[in-house]
This record gives structure tokens, sequence and C-alpha cells, in this order.
């Protein structure tokens, strides 16, 4: 009696079908935990940043008894202005402002004035935000980013 032995090399159409489906299960999974953990990085930066800068506005006006005309690159490391991470460098990093009774600016979302917002006349300092096609989700990453509680985009004031 004669036995025919197959040869079975590479695999078969199921067998690859049924990698890519495990393959797809698993990114499916993984892909919105490092969305995640993109965006908190993000928050964790801009919110380290805007802490960075006030201290050093701060620490200007308690040598100089006045909040400073500009926020000056020479305070930082690196004689650079902490990074916004949502800035593509296109936009001016700093837009300084002047009014005593503005708390917020009027653009919010990354513009061609500038990656923050600096009044001069209240020493506050404010991180714009990426436009979204919605204003909600605009006003809650702003007051996510800046810690406020803002109802509305054309909000200036606490």
């Amino acid at each position: 009696m004669q036995r025919f032995h197959t040869n079975h090399r590479g695999f078969t159409l199921v067998e690859l079908v049924v990698v890519v489906l495990i393959l797809g299960i698993l990114a499916a999974v993984a892909y919105p935990k490092v969305v995640s953990r993109t965006d908190d990085s993000e928050l964790t930066t801009i919110r380290l940043s805007l802490r960075t800068i006030q201290d050093q506005i701060d620490l200007q006006y308690a040598l100089t008894g006045s909040y400073p005309a500009t926020i000056n690159p020479a305070w930082f490391r690196g004689n650079k202005i902490p990074h916004h991470p949502l800035n593509g460098g296109a936009i001016p990093d700093v837009h300084v402002f002047s009014g005593h009774d503005r708390t917020h600016p009027s653009h919010k979302t990354l513009d061609n004035y500038g990656a923050y917002w600096y009044n001069r006349d209240v020493g506050i300092v404010r991180a714009r935000v990426p436009y979204s096609s919605s204003s909600a989700e605009v006003i809650a990453k702003y007051n996510l980013f800046n810690d406020s509680a803002l109802t509305s985009l054309g909000q200036m004031y606490d």
C-alpha cells in the first residue's frame, strides 16, 4: 500500500482570515486607549506649561510690583516659552492683551493671535484650544485646559 504524503506549506485562507480578525479586534481594543493617553499627555503638558508661565509672571510681579508687559522667553530653559503641544509653529506663542476687566480671551481657539493669551494688566495667562466643529467641544476643552468653568465661547469673565 502506497501512502501519499502531502506537504503543507504556508497558511490556508481560513487561517489568514482568523489572524486578521484577531489583529483587528486587538487594534479596536487598543486604539481608544492610545488616543486617550495622547489626549492626557497634551492636557498635562498644557497645564504644566501654563503653571510654569504663571509662576514666572508671579515672580516678576513679586520682584517689580507690577505685571510684566510681555512674557519673556529668557525666563525659561532654552530661552523658549514652554511648548503648547497643539501649536504647530505657524501661530505666535503669545498674544498679549491689555484690559483690567478680562480674565479670558474673546478668541478661545488657536488662531493667528497666539497659542497662549496673556492679560498684562491682571497677570493672567490662558491656553487656546484647537478649532472644533461644535462650540460645546471647544468650550469643554478650553475649560479643561485652563481649569475654568465658562459656559459659552463669548464669556470673557469668571
